[in-house]
């Protein structure tokens, strides 16, 4: 992670591949801490202890709210399920109407991707609708996930709009599929006096010139502001 960037400009989440035991948070995501941490937290806040005290992170860049939401659990042998749990959802119900208010674009990170039947049954996000009721009635612009290993977009129904899921992939796998090679995406969003606008480019790895090229750019409409 220090190869990518400094802990101000890196965001991290933890998925159901760091967890799939129970482990000593001071000998695993103690490790991360710097880059996990809410903005508040790294300027003397207490630094986390467990999920449920680290989760979920906020990061403000610019007119961008970071949100990192943590789903990463320990599960049965042959399940990669998660869940969001109470704790976070009542802190997430919090963050989005403080972010909300203040006109901010609300980008919401979790591994397990919350629109029904974008994995199967044994890979869930087991709380799924009641993180869904939390963005329902506060508002986002934004979710993106990984976990189902290749690029997707799907769209989430709230009363503010329809919000756009995008499903991103490995950036380091060939994958034995195309649709499961390498790929990363960037965003570009702005205001404007309807709301926001975004434009979406996905990157995809080419073993033939062995560097990322550009795969496809698309244009994504997103809900209105709250309010």
């Amino acid at each position: 992670m220090q190869s990518l960037g400094s802990p101000s400009r890196v965001t991290v989440i933890p998925g159901n591949h760091d967890t799939y035991v129970s482990t000593d948070w001071n000998s695993t995501f103690e490790l991360w801490t710097d880059y996990m941490l809410s903005d508040e937290a790294h300027l003397g806040a207490k630094a986390g202890t467990n999920v449920n005290t680290t989760f979920p992170s906020l990061r403000v860049r610019g007119i961008a709210a970071i949100i990192g939401v943590s789903t990463a659990r320990p599960s049965a042998p042959l399940l990669a399920v998660g869940s969001v749990g109470q704790i976070q959802l009542q802190k997430l119900e919090k963050i989005l109407a403080e972010t909300g208010k203040q006109r901010l674009f609300r980008v919401v990170l979790i591994h397990h991707p919350p629109v029904d039947g974008t994995v199967s049954w044994r890979k869930r996000l087991t709380d799924a609708s009641a993180f869904r009721s939390v963005l329902d009635q506060h508002g986002v612009e934004l979710i993106l996930h990984g976990h189902a290993h290749r690029s997707s977009l799907n769209h989430l129904e709230t009363t503010a709009g329809t919000v756009p899921a995008f499903g991103v992939p490995s950036a380091s796998a060939l994958g034995r599929t195309s649709s499961r090679r390498a790929r990363y995406h960037l965003y570009r969003f702005k205001a404007n006096p309807r709301g926001w606008e975004m434009v979406v480019t996905v990157m995809c790895y080419s073993p033939a010139q062995q560097r990322f090229t550009e795969e496809i750019e698309k244009d994504v409409l997103l809900p209105r502001p709250l309010g």
